[in-house]
């Protein structure tokens, strides 16, 4: 984040619909936990759930306990795990982020994309 995002930077939210389900995600700076909103079956849910480090389980008998964990809940799926070392094969499983997958569809930018007003170098600024 730029020094002025920090100094600015109040809260972030994202919307979005896993399985049929729209999900919103609201997270205030500096806080460790999200409120997370959605829709399933006809019901509005509501819960604040830590953003990474678990503190036990936030949905009773359900095994989410973080937002990653929420997220594959409601795609349907078990979140995946990978063993912590790769080194000791009876090293303990962990589960893997959603953040993991996400890392896969992230498309690296050298420069803003900034084309639309015309702020890049190359940009023609003479009058036409």
């Amino acid at each position: 984040m730029t020094p002025a995002l920090q100094v600015e930077f109040v809260s972030a939210s994202l919307s979005m619909t896993v399985e049929e389900s729209p999900l919103i995600l609201e997270r205030n700076a500096g806080s460790n936990l999200v409120r997370a909103q959605w829709t399933s079956d006809k019901e509005q849910y509501e819960v604040m759930i830590p953003a990474r480090t678990a503190e036990g389980e936030v949905l009773p008998g359900t095994g989410v306990a973080v937002i990653s964990d929420l997220i594959f809940f409601l795609a349907g799926k078990t979140p995946p795990k990978v063993r912590r070392s790769k080194i000791k094969e009876d090293s303990d499983l962990e589960r893997l982020s959603v953040r993991i997958c996400f890392g896969n569809c992230y498309l690296d930018q050298d420069s803003m994309d900034s084309s639309f007003f015309h702020l890049d170098g190359d940009a023609n600024h003479g009058s036409d």
